[in-house]
């Protein structure tokens, strides 16, 4: 089973250089490897600008979550 959904955002990382190291994008197209094996699948990625480039499974991670300015302001003012 694949680890990443269609429409799921990711993370490429510097696992295998690539010149889109440390983009986002989102998942476009799913090419699930004929082992089964998920860390042999093969992702399709869109970017912001439009442009899609294919990723192996270990090329990809999750963005890190960012709080809301908000929250953040919140837990600073609760310290001080």
């Amino acid at each position: 089973m694949p680890r990443f959904e269609l429409g799921a955002r990711v993370l490429v990382r510097s696992t295998i250089f690539n010149r889109h190291v440390g983009d986002e994008g989102s998942i476009s197209k799913v090419i699930p490897h004929k082992s089964g094996k998920g860390t042999l699948d093969k992702y399709e990625v869109e970017f912001a600008d439009g442009e899609k480039s294919l990723f192996w499974d270990i090329q990809l991670g999750r963005p890190a979550k960012v709080a809301p300015a908000s929250a953040t302001q919140n837990i600073a003012t609760t310290i001080t």
